[in-house]
């Protein structure tokens, strides 16, 4: 997943795309929500709690590592 989709204040995630399976092999399929042009799912305040929580542990080992980071 990546940060950009995550609205902070609106406690929301827009995935976009989700992976399937499709017999032996996977695909991505854009996701929609009953039919909208675009997914959202809300969270509850713990779930932001914990991904920023994430965000800024990833972001300290990025600067940690500088040139040596090969995450996203």
């Amino acid at each position: 997943m990546k940060w950009s989709l995550i609205n902070w204040a609106e406690g929301s995630i827009e995935p976009g795309w989700v992976v399937v399976e499709e017999g032996n092999t996977y695909r991505l399929r854009k996701l929609t929500k009953d039919g909208d042009a675009n997914a959202v799912i809300y969270v509850d305040q713990s779930v932001i709690n914990v991904l920023k929580w994430r965000k800024e542990r990833q972001d300290a080992e990025r600067e940690r590592l500088g040139s040596a980071w090969t995450g996203s």
